[in-house]
C-alpha cells in the first residue's frame, strides 16, 4: 500500500510538471518580436460602436496582407444576419469604401470613414493595436509583458485610450482576445472570436 501510494504521488507530480512544460512552450519565447515582424492574418468578432446617444453592433472580418511600411487591409462589418453594412480597404496609397449601396475612393481608408459614415474608428494603425502591440510610447504591461493599455494617437490627431482585457493563447502568441477603445466621444469594444496567423 505504501509502495502505490508513493508511485502515485510520483505520478501526479511528474504529470503536472508536464503540464506545466507544455503550458510554456506553448507560447513563444520570442512571441513579441515574431507578432511584431507577423503582417498576414485574419480575425473575426465582434465589434459595439458605443456613445451617449445610441450603441450600434456589427460582426468584423479583418484581413492583413501588408507590412509597417506599406498598408494593406480590407475590414468588413457585416450585420448579425451576414448583411455587409460597409467594407473598406486599403492598398498602399489606394483606399475603397462600400457604403450605402455606393463605393467611394480615396487615399486614405481613414479619412473616408471619418467623412462618410458615423463611424470613428482609428483604422490606420489598427494592424498593430489589433494584434495587441500598439505604437505608443505610453504603455502598461501585465505581469506576463503583455500590453494592458496603452494611449495612440489617429491621423485626425485625437487620442484613444486602449485597453486589453482578456489575451489567448494562438499559433505561439499572445493575442487579444477582448479589448476597447475610447476617446473623448466615443467607446468602441471589440471581443475576436478567431485568428487565422499565416507564417
Amino acid at each position: 500500500m505504501r509502495l502505490y501510494l508513493i508511485l502515485l504521488i510520483v505520478f501526479l507530480f511528474i504529470s503536472g510538471c508536464a503540464q506545466q512544460i507544455t503550458d510554456d512552450k506553448g507560447i513563444y519565447s520570442d512571441w513579441k518580436s515574431r507578432i511584431n515582424k507577423q503582417n498576414t492574418w485574419k480575425a473575426n468578432g465582434k465589434i459595439a460602436f458605443i456613445n451617449t446617444n445610441e450603441r450600434q453592433s456589427a460582426n468584423f472580418t479583418w484581413k492583413n496582407n501588408g507590412d509597417k511600411h506599406t498598408p494593406n487591409f480590407k475590414l468588413k462589418l457585416t450585420t448579425f444576419i451576414g448583411t455587409q453594412i460597409l467594407s473598406v480597404s486599403q492598398e498602399k496609397n489606394k483606399a475603397q469604401l462600400d457604403y450605402d449601396g455606393k463605393t467611394y475612393f480615396d487615399t486614405s481608408a481613414q479619412n473616408m470613414l471619418n467623412r462618410l459614415t458615423n463611424i470613428s474608428f482609428p483604422v490606420s494603425d489598427a494592424p498593430s493595436w489589433l494584434k495587441g502591440r500598439p505604437k505608443s510610447n505610453n504603455i502598461k504591461f501585465d505581469d506576463l509583458d503583455r500590453v494592458q493599455s496603452a494611449r495612440i494617437q489617429d491621423n485626425k490627431g485625437e487620442f484613444w485610450h486602449v485597453t486589453y482585457n482578456q489575451y489567448a493563447q494562438t499559433d505561439g502568441f499572445w493575442l487579444p482576445r477582448k479589448m476597447s477603445l475610447v476617446n473623448r466621444d466615443l467607446k468602441i469594444k471589440m471581443q475576436i472570436h478567431s485568428w487565422q496567423i499565416t507564417q
